[in-house]
């Protein structure tokens, strides 16, 4: 009874992605689910508009095509990485797991190297990830352009994750990435390990970005990437492309300052230019953005020492999906019942404000007349 939140303890994009466990599929797990949830009175009191339930995993949108669940719990609030499988749910966004650290180190201590230690890594640009020919791919084939035929002699790695026979990029990668990046290199493309298909294990590809200073977080199959979040957790300056990203808003974004600590280039001004700024960024300004990102890496990273994610999507819960229901359920409603009342409460708004500029009108006279008796 005294209950704020209803945490839903369903992990819908694990069961998508193993096809069900218990001798159920993901969608009988999901239908269950809802059955068992539309027998609580908690649930029934508010048709689980103060339930949430989280997944990171965009395969958790199917519970849009069942149609038990499509109707029953249309109210929820849903805390997931991208944009809710339903209009009518309450949404906020929530970082992505990803990948861990290498062995033998942490993010608090990647994200903790001196000025330093961050310049000696020998990968400047990085990004490995799907790139095929999906429109939603459409900026990451543009990225690749832009890179690939950027006049820039340092350590670049931009690598299709995706299968070769998917892939608009048709060579691979060499397997060790020393063979490419840490060479003194010309200007020749082959130099660089640029348009190349390379399937990387997970603890390659997260001692890779830990080599990496700055690492382009770009949308694909939805507008939010686990990369940004892999890259804060590496010690790694997220460059963020695209614009979408921001419409959605990121992960605590009413207490985390997501422009100041990390670099953006919208898709109209993604070009060589746009990246060899930031690759020639100052001192003082890498370490502003590397400050904040040790900072505030606990609001953002579920593994951080003395991590906070948890609190903040309870609090963000409550203040953009709960505490408004209130409102709703009360006043609301009653200027909806009573259109008189809402009238009185527009007319006591209009009375306040001319008395606001009444007094305000008698203080400037008093004033002014004051300055023609002095000059007098």
């Amino acid at each position: 009874n005294h209950a704020v939140i209803f945490i839903v303890p369903s992990l819908l994009g694990v069961a998508a992605r193993v096809h069900g466990c218990g001798g159920m599929d993901h969608h009988q797990m999901i239908q269950t689910t809802t059955f068992e949830l539309q027998k609580m009175p908690a649930f029934q009191n508010t048709e689980g508009r103060d339930h949430l339930i989280l997944s990171t995993d965009f395969k958790a949108e199917y519970i849009k095509y069942v149609d038990e669940s499509r109707d029953a719990l249309k109210h929820l609030i849903w805390a997931g990485l991208c944009t809710k499988p339903m209009s009518t749910m309450c949404y906020l966004t929530v970082p992505f797991a990803g990948v861990l650290p290498p062995e033998n180190t942490t993010s608090e201590a990647l994200l903790s190297q001196s000025f330093q230690e961050f310049s000696a890594r020998p990968i400047d640009l990085y990004f490995k990830g799907q790139v095929d020919h999906r429109e939603a791919y459409q900026s990451r084939r543009i990225l690749a352009n832009v890179i690939k035929n950027m006049n820039y002699s340092k350590g670049v790695v931009y690598a299709s994750s995706s299968l070769v026979e998917d892939s608009v990029f048709k060579k691979s990668c060499p397997e060790r990435i020393e063979d490419c990046v840490l060479p003194v290199f010309n200007h020749r493309a082959g130099h660089k390990c640029v348009k190349c298909n390379s399937n990387t294990p997970g603890p390659v590809f997260a001692y890779e970005l830990s080599q990496s200073k700055f690492c382009f977080s770009i949308e694909g199959d939805n507008e939010r990437t686990s990369r940004l979040h892999e890259a804060i957790r590496m010690g790694c300056i997220p460059i963020i492309i695209g614009d979408h990203i921001w419409d959605i808003g990121q992960p605590a974004d009413f207490k985390v300052p997501w422009w100041n600590m990390t670099y953006h280039i919208p898709l109209n001004e993604l070009n060589a230019t746009s990246v060899k700024r930031i690759l020639n960024s100052s001192e003082e300004e890498i370490e502003y953005k590397r400050r904040l990102l040790r900072e505030f890496a606990p609001d953002v990273l579920w593994d951080a020492k003395g991590s906070r994610v948890a609190n903040n999507v309870l609090l963000e819960a409550y203040y953009r999906c709960i505490e408004p229901l209130n409102f709703n359920s009360e006043r609301f409603e009653l200027f909806q019942k009573n259109d008189s009342l809402m009238w009185v409460h527009v007319q006591s708004a209009l009375l306040a404000l001319v008395i606001v500029l009444f007094v305000s009108a008698k203080c400037y006279f008093k004033r002014w007349r004051r300055m023609v008796s002095d000059n007098q």
